[in-house]
């Protein structure tokens, strides 16, 4: 149990993470004349962390999934 509670912190974390990035990706329109190389290399940097971050929160959701099932199938059955 304290598994599943560890990977839905953890999901939850990435989850909030992305959601901050997302915004401040919003503001990173390029201006008039393009931007800088060292904004740029910034930029990709930070699409590349959000392409990460969206994979690891994927698998984390997959692996709270899995451990969810098995904690489902090893429950022991109680005749009332």
């Amino acid at each position: 149990m304290e598994s599943m509670r560890q990977a839905t912190i953890a999901a939850r974390g990435a989850a909030n993470a992305l959601h901050t990035v997302t915004a401040i990706c919003v503001n990173m329109a390029p201006r008039e004349g393009g931007l800088a190389d060292n904004h740029r290399a910034a930029r990709l940097q930070l699409i590349e962390d959000v392409i990460s971050i969206e994979r690891q929160v994927f698998l984390l959701k997959q692996r709270a999934e899995a451990l969810f099932g098995k904690l489902a199938e090893s429950r022991p059955v109680v005749d009332a």
